[in-house]
């Protein structure tokens, strides 16, 4: 099968994201939560692309994570379509993608990816 990159990037256009008229979703929440997953430097986050609000569904997100105990410590039962489950996800695809061994572009020591 081979790839389609016309096709890929019309599909992608759907997708994008336009500053001038940018709804009210969770963009905002996806970013904070993105930067504390990751844990970001403060000299690499963007602080104009999101606001008190975002940063107030990013926590009510974290606290919908239920927790519970047992002997040896603590485990997360997460719901798959928390906001930090799909961020790991994506995260996992993403490293996934770098470290497969049928892959077709190898990385060089002096590459970057992501």
């Amino acid at each position: 099968m081979k790839f389609n990159g016309d096709r890929f990037l019309k599909n992608l256009k759907k997708y994008e994201i336009n500053e001038n008229n940018k709804s009210e979703s969770s963009n905002g929440m996806a970013r904070v939560l993105e930067h504390m997953w990751m844990h970001s430097h403060p000299s690499d986050i963007n602080f104009e692309s999101f606001d008190l609000i975002d940063i107030d569904l990013a926590i009510d997100e974290l606290e919908s994570l239920p927790l519970t105990w047992d002997e040896g410590g603590e485990h997360f039962l997460c719901d798959p379509s928390n906001g930090l489950m799909i961020i790991d996800q994506l995260t996992d695809i993403a490293y996934g993608f770098a470290k497969t061994k049928n892959k077709i572009f190898h990385l060089e020591e002096d590459d970057l990816f992501l």
